[in-house]
């Protein structure tokens, strides 16, 4: 949660001091002692058993003091349970202020009463105290914003000439809005997780009766009397058990017979919180054209500042350091991308194997033979050895040639000069007579041709898958036709 602290000075109506008459606020004139104060002002008490009770919300407290060479001891108690028990006395000096007297932290974030006691043996004193505060969740950003009493979102009421300016160095950016007019009131709208109301306390001042959402509380004007004063810049109101939504808060002067009539209001500071991984949700801050302050605040004093300029609440070392790392990683990334493109680009590449040149392998030799043998080799001296089917695939058996042709014994010696045994005048004895006579002729016209062996044929390669049939033809003739005889 964001965490920050408030200042409540000894003249705050948020300190209740008893007994009546127990408690003094000495004037700044009266010593330089009580001009080193905080604030110009302190309360004092030598009564025994006499308190001062601080309410208030948040998770701490310390409580401030000065120590004098003739004062007495106290104790502090939390919630009605004892946690400091000291000793005011200063045995070194006269006098020191601004001395811490106690403290309590740890403390639940909520509603809390400490309350500070005179003990006995001499006087002591109280100067301011210090609370520790929360809002919002774990992971939240604080952001503090400061309507000053001219900011226009501050609405008077009944109207803006029952109220007042003054205007002084003291006040918060030089100027305080005042009446004395009864049931005079001052009101903001605001969005904000806690708020926080400051003004002057003096004397002559009112009862003041302040409503948030409803919810009301009357303070007794004069810090319940005890202001010998005036007393600029004092915490009137605190409360942060708000949720970050819209509110208004209202400022009523509640008039007696046994107060002052005036009521005053100098500032009213809101405390609103963001998320830190909500970086486009930027913090809730109103414009003003009386200068409002807002700043960020996670921890120290909380108090009006009299600057007149309202700077954002989101840090801006925080998104110098968001761009700067942002830049860092791209500039690493792109260095990175362009040694890996120019990587790939330099490296050898591989031809690669385009499945579309991948085709079945094909038979060295043309498949329109029907046999193959070896070169330089004849018919009859060789075999034929079957082609493998180098593709793998099965081929059509080539075509088978014509057989041969052949005649009859009979007829055989006819194969040479057909012209002349188709003749019948011819005599078988080969005479020419008569053209008959070449029928009886028996003798041979040529010398017989000597016949080679027959060479074995081989069976057919059927198994090779050319499927040629190869049919065995008859025989050549033994004899060859008679010789033809001439006559002389």
């Amino acid at each position: 949660m964001a965490s920050f602290n408030l200042k409540i000075e000894d003249s705050s109506p948020l300190i209740s001091y008893a007994p009546d008459g127990a408690w003094t606020d000495p004037p700044s004139t009266d010593s330089p002692v009580v001009a080193s104060y905080s604030g110009r002002s302190l309360h004092t008490t030598s009564a025994q058993g006499a308190t001062a009770t601080i309410n208030f919300n948040g998770t701490g407290i310390s409580i401030f003091g000065g120590r004098r060479s003739n004062y007495g001891t106290f104790t502090i108690a939390v919630d009605g349970q004892t946690f400091t028990r000291g000793d005011a006395r200063n045995t070194e000096q006269e006098f020191s202020v601004n001395q811490l007297l106690g403290s309590a932290s740890g403390l639940i974030n909520g509603p809390h009463s400490a309350v500070l006691s005179n003990t006995g043996g001499g006087p002591i004193d109280i100067d301011w105290v210090d609370v520790t505060s929360q809002v919002g969740s774990p992971t939240s950003k604080l952001s503090v914003t400061t309507f000053d009493d001219t900011d226009a979102s501050v609405q008077y009421s009944p109207s803006t000439s029952a109220w007042g300016i003054n205007t002084n160095q003291a006040f918060v950016n030089n100027t305080l809005h005042f009446t004395s007019t009864p049931g005079a009131s001052a009101s903001l709208s605001f969005v904000g997780d806690a708020v926080a109301v400051y003004g002057t306390m003096a004397p002559d001042h009112a009862n003041v009766q302040i409503m948030v959402d409803g919810r009301s509380r009357i303070f007794t004007g004069g810090a319940n009397g005890f202001v010998s004063g005036l007393r600029p810049q004092v915490l009137l109101y605190y409360e942060n058990n708000l949720v970050s939504a819209p509110h208004v808060i209202t400022m009523t002067s509640v008039a007696q017979e046994t107060t002052g009539a005036f009521m005053d209001i100098d500032a009213i500071t809101v405390y609103s919180t963001n998320t830190v991984s909500d970086p486009d949700n930027p913090s809730s801050t109103s414009g003003s054209s009386g200068g409002s302050n807002s700043g960020d605040s996670t921890s120290g004093e909380s108090k009006p500042s009299p600057a007149a300029s309202r700077t954002s609440g989101t840090s801006k070392s925080a998104i110098i350091g968001g761009a700067v790392a942002g830049a860092v990683v791209l500039i690493l990334l792109l260095i990175y991308v362009f040694f890996v493109f120019r990587r790939r680009r330099n490296r050898p590449r591989t031809p690669g194997i385009d499945k579309r040149d991948i085709r079945p392998q094909l038979s060295p030799k043309t498949p329109d033979l029907p046999m193959q043998g070896e070169s330089m080799m004849e018919a009859g001296f060789s075999r034929v050895t079957p082609i493998a089917n180098v593709s793998g695939y099965p081929s059509p058996a080539p075509p088978a040639p014509p057989a041969p042709v052949f005649r009859s014994d009979s007829i055989a010696r006819h194969s040479i000069a057909p012209s002349y045994y188709s003749d019948p005048s011819y005599a078988s004895d080969g005479g020419v007579q008569s053209r008959t006579s070449s029928l009886r002729s028996s003798t041979a016209l040529v010398p017989p041709v000597p016949r080679s062996p027959a060479s074995p044929r081989l069976a057919s390669p059927r198994g090779s898958g050319l499927m040629m049939n190869v049919t065995r033809g008859p025989r050549r003739p033994s004899r060859r036709p008679p010789p033809l005889e001439f006559e002389q």
